[in-house]
């Protein structure tokens, strides 16, 4: 996973890593078990839920990273195999 940050609008490297070729459209329902597997992920409105919240912590993993909100949601997201062995990205709005 490569980490990219910055401010305002996207510069061109970044659009280039966000929009790669070596990446998968992973929307769909995954045919193997993991998180969320059997559900359709809408990134955008996944992410559109997180707005205007206050994040009180940024965890990092191995193939996956979820910013903690104060009012107890988290947005996960985690890099996955996609049916043709290609990565690709689903996140989720989530409350514990």
């Amino acid at each position: 996973m490569r980490w990219l940050g910055g401010q305002g609008v996207p510069t061109d490297e970044q659009l280039v890593v966000m929009h790669s070729a070596d990446v998968e459209d992973v929307a769909s329902p995954l045919d193997y078990d993991a998180p969320y597997a059997l559900e359709v992920c809408d990134i955008a409105s996944e992410v559109a839920m997180s707005h205007g919240g206050e994040i009180e912590t940024l965890s990092v993993g191995l193939d996956s990273f979820s910013f903690a909100f104060t009012d107890g949601h988290e947005l996960e997201a985690r890099v996955v195999v996609s049916r043709n062995h290609r990565f690709g990205l689903r996140v989720y709005w989530e409350q514990w």
